[in-house]
């Protein structure tokens, strides 16, 4: 039985969730749909899927189309499962019901969190399910129940199905199920736990690896979207040492893809510019919506890339850092030819993704532009609240959740660091995740 304290604690952030879900999804209904949801749709049309933009988060809109023709309900999933992950973190904390109503609408009003999770982004799986993963994980640590472990360990897998990369946030929650699952066995039959340990540990990783292969790899066509990051950077390098490095079969022929037009059509932003637009200087090898059937292998490219690094390693490190300098927000971007703001609107929809009237209304006033473009929309103020929050994990945890902890913090600067080392577009969405995971750190390493 719950005391009374904690009844009431649960009560309360229970409103305060269903409250939060029903007003957002209100409000926003059927959510704010951009090109990425026409990139989505229009891979039903082909014959073969692939794995440009995640099957697994496509499967999600084409049952919504099906069942519900609109994209709104996948916006309440989304609420409710990013609401309910956070209502969970908090309640697993030892402190009282005003304190953790104070934490949560806190968290609830950061820009990067609120604004994420009215559009319908792949990002906002990610960080949806996240907070679900993180939410059922201090649950199972403070009650131990196996409910708590089996939604830990499904929404944590399905987490790697939702980006590539995302594969980096998982490793906190599978240790803890790992040691937790060890020190039980140990216990009944008397064995050490190490062993054990890492049998589970790459165990749940297999589990994941499979899950994932079987959502978005089994009979999909791969593409390999790495190249566009690379030419990104032979982009910048070229640029910078006014000496073309960028391969022939990738440029377009005569002078649409000289120096010159690379110059012209380069933005530290994304590199969106040197494929997209109608006198892009490079070629784009298949698309979401087209296949990747024509596409030209990744090795020999991969090879100039490394070449070209070695040659000039300081240009290479420079163009990363000032890459990093755009995606925390640190210089103004409002500047640049091709980026306005990070949260840039795409125009171009479908006639079942539509914007919502309400966000529409936001845009019309300059509501939303000024909310992105103020201080709270700068990036680095989250990043840093996450990076700095390490300093809060203290030894007075219990062994397993002081670990959870730093591991948590450990997978949150390895995910940024594939965004700083090999990604290719400054957009907040990315940091959203460490406006989730820096408050979540600090209140339990500092509240309980």
């Amino acid at each position: 039985m719950l005391k009374d304290s904690n009844h009431i604690s649960a009560v309360t952030l229970l409103i305060l969730v269903l409250t939060l879900c029903v007003g957002m999804t209100a409000l926003f209904w059927p959510g704010v749909g951009t090109w990425e949801v026409l990139q989505f749709a229009k891979q039903r049309s082909l014959p073969v899927m692939n794995d440009w933009k995640s099957p697994f988060v496509a499967y999600l809109y084409w049952a919504s189309d099906d069942l519900f023709k609109s994209t709104g309900p996948i916006l309440l999933l989304q609420q409710i499962i990013l609401w309910s992950g956070l209502a969970m973190v908090l309640h697993a904390l030892q402190t009282k019901t005003l304190r953790k109503v104070i934490l949560f609408l806190l968290i609830v009003i950061i820009p990067p969190i609120w604004i994420t999770s009215i559009f319908l982004w792949k990002e906002i799986w990610t960080l949806s399910l996240l907070s679900l993963s993180l939410g059922s994980t201090f649950i199972f640590l403070k009650n131990k129940r196996l409910i708590f472990a089996i939604l830990m360990i499904l929404s944590t897998t399905l987490i790697a199905s939702t980006r590539q990369n995302a594969i980096l946030l998982t490793i906190p929650a599978f240790y803890v199920v790992a040691r937790m699952s060890a020190d039980r066995i140990s216990y009944v039959m008397g064995k050490g736990y190490k062993i054990l340990f890492l049998l589970i540990f790459f165990i749940l990783l297999i589990i994941t690896f499979s899950t994932n292969w079987f959502l978005n790899k089994k009979d999909i066509q791969k593409c390999n979207i790495w190249q566009y990051s690379i030419l990104w950077d032979l982009a910048s390098i070229s640029i910078s040492e006014n000496q073309m490095y960028i391969p022939d079969n990738f440029r377009k022929p005569g002078e649409s893809g000289s120096l010159d037009n690379i110059r012209l059509y380069f933005s530290l932003y994304h590199s969106d510019p040197l494929f997209v637009n109608k006198n892009a200087p490079l070629k784009m090898y298949g698309t979401p919506w087209s296949g990747c059937g024509s596409q030209q292998p990744l090795r020999p490219l991969v090879e100039v890339w490394f070449q070209t690094i070695l040659k000039h390693p300081k240009t290479y490190f420079y163009h990363r850092l000032s890459s990093i300098i755009y995606l925390l927000g640190i210089k103004d971007i409002t500047k640049n030819k091709f980026g306005l703001f990070y949260y840039r609107i795409d125009s171009e929809f479908t006639d079942r993704v539509n914007q919502s009237k309400f966000f529409n209304y936001l845009c019309s006033t300059n509501n939303y532009s000024s909310m992105v473009l103020g201080f709270l929309g700068k990036g680095w103020i989250y990043f840093f609240v996450f990076y700095f929050s390490i300093f809060g994990i203290h030894s007075k945890h219990d062994p397993v959740k002081r670990t959870y902890l730093w591991l948590i913090w450990l997978s949150g600067i390895a995910y940024f660091m594939s965004f700083a080392l090999i990604g290719s577009g400054a957009e907040m969405r990315y940091l959203s995740v460490f406006s989730l995971l820096g408050p979540i750190i600090i209140s339990h390493s500092r509240c309980s």
